[in-house]
């Protein structure tokens, strides 16, 4: 008796309206997450993720559990470069040309520099138009050549040299390995250097 007269009560309140919240679709949810994502916007992302598991698990259907991890593991990732993103702040900018770019725009020593061809040794395989860069500390070498982009790291007080070209770069520039004879003899007639090692790329993490 009593529950009737309070539905005869609450059916007279006028605006009285009484519906059932709308339940969210794991595909809205996923939707929702994918669209937080786009915006950059990682923990609005997470929060429509958990939805979408929540209404998998409440219609039983798991069908898109797969994209579900798969878009979480993208929001990791997103996390994470935009935690290690600087902050840059454009206090003025210039405009010069590429040729006056360094006389301009002054580095700091430490950062090396670029040199001419003639710096390395006559044996040495330089592509045309090239440039040599190294570092202050002289440590490792890096220029063109007609095999591809070359580099050189020095170590034990720069006695030692070590040299390696990656496949791709062979393969980009049709390179064979019988291209790349004589490369370590080059290496050696680097001033100082006692002992020299060049390696090419063979297969997956595989060097000869």
């Amino acid at each position: 008796m009593k529950t009737t007269i309070l539905a005869i009560a609450m059916a007279m309140i006028p605006g009285a309206i009484w519906a059932a919240p709308a339940r969210v679709t794991p595909q809205d949810a996923l939707s929702a997450a994918k669209e937080a994502f786009d915006d950059y916007n990682p923990s609005l992302a997470r929060k429509h993720i958990e939805e979408c598991r929540k209404a998998m698990k409440r219609t039983r259907k798991t069908a898109l559990t797969e994209a579900a991890d798969s878009l979480e593991e993208r929001v990791d990732r997103l996390e994470s470069m935009m935690q290690r993103v600087e902050q840059i702040v454009v206090i003025d900018s210039i405009t010069v040309d590429k040729e006056a770019f360094f006389e301009t725009y002054r580095l700091s020593p430490s950062a090396g520099g670029l040199y001419s061809p003639a710096t390395l040794p006559e044996e040495f395989d330089v592509a045309d138009n090239t440039v040599v860069y190294m570092p202050e500390n002289g440590q490792s070498i890096i220029w063109g050549s007609n095999s591809g982009l070359m580099e050189s790291v020095r170590f034990m007080d720069g006695r030692c040299i070590v040299s390696v070209i990656e496949r791709k770069t062979m393969e980009f520039y049709h390179v064979e390995s019988k291209d790349l004879d004589g490369i370590v003899n080059q290496l050696l007639n680097i001033e100082g250097v006692d002992c020299a090692i060049f390696m090419y790329q063979t297969g997956v993490v595989e060097y000869k």
